[in-house]
């Protein structure tokens, strides 16, 4: 089932800075930047794909071990 669209305006809204869209696919919404595939939004979650985060400011920080 897809994520409620208030979910996705708010995560769409933190980052209108960026040129970002998303698409429904595969029963969640795929992240665009810069029109390449960079992540998901799904149970409310963001999730960043490895390829293509050289598209994303240098302020936003990828999860990694010990970050918890």
């Amino acid at each position: 089932m897809y994520e409620a669209e208030s979910i996705v305006h708010e995560w769409l809204n933190n980052l209108k800075s960026l040129n970002i869209e998303v698409k429904k696919m595969f029963g969640c919404y795929c992240l665009y930047c810069d029109g390449q595939a960079v992540g998901w939004i799904h149970d409310s979650v963001m999730s960043l794909r490895e390829v293509g985060l050289t598209y994303l400011p240098e302020d936003i920080k990828r999860p990694a071990k010990g970050n918890g």
